[in-house]
């Protein structure tokens, strides 16, 4: 029924190329869409129940929302590409906890309000993640430098504004507040941004050349 319903509305939309094997005009008009879901993706949501054993249904209601939320995700993040701090789904996906450097955007309010799940909205973070991912870059490419350092990772965690590094020393010092005061990682400029330093005996990544 889905496939017939499809097909009727992308008989009347612009036309597509039609001499391949296997062409449905449905799946590639783009502007074919039931319940606001492209057709497409409905066609992949009918997989995923198959093989998850699942009803058509239950289907939809599980997976078919998450594009859609991540459209709207995908229009937040380029829209305030200086201002946003970080997007994540909270309790089991039921909910999204979206962060701002400021003020909370007009624009960024209508557009949660266009979401069918709980979304909420911080201002004030201080910083944004493109702030924090910069940061991150220059730690990384700092220790990557540092020919005492074995193995080395880092998180940049978009909540609290903290990058984390796990760092293995090649040789574990003694005395590792001098060893992490002597990688002389870049301070970053944003005071509400923070680097955290771990040393570990361990590896914590594939060794660096």
């Amino acid at each position: 029924m889905v496939r017939r319903y499809a097909a009727r509305m992308a008989a009347t939309s612009s036309p597509r190329p039609t001499d391949f094997e296997g062409y449905d005009p449905a799946a590639t008009e783009p502007e074919v869409t039931i319940d606001g879901i492209p057709y497409a993706e409905l066609v992949d949501l009918g997989a995923i129940a198959r093989s998850e054993g699942l009803s058509y249904e239950e289907a939809i209601d599980r997976f078919g929302a998450q594009s859609s939320n991540q459209r709207v995700i995908d229009k937040l993040n380029a829209q305030f590409p200086d201002e946003i701090s970080g997007v994540r789904y909270v309790d089991d996906q039921r909910g999204l906890r979206v962060g701002f450097k400021g003020r909370i955007p007009a624009r960024a309010i209508e557009l949660a309000r266009t979401l069918p799940l709980e979304v909420t909205l911080i201002g004030g973070k201080g910083f944004s993640a493109a702030e924090l991912r910069r940061v991150q870059d220059a730690v990384v490419s700092r220790l990557g430098s540092r020919p005492e350092v074995a193995t080395m990772t880092a998180y940049a965690d978009e909540e609290t504004g903290r990058v984390k590094v796990v760092v293995q020393p090649k040789v574990m010092p003694d005395d590792v507040e001098e060893f992490t005061r002597g990688l002389r990682l870049p301070r970053p400029d944003n005071p509400y941004i923070t680097v955290e330093v771990t040393v570990s005996a361990e590896s914590v990544a594939p060794r660096m050349q």
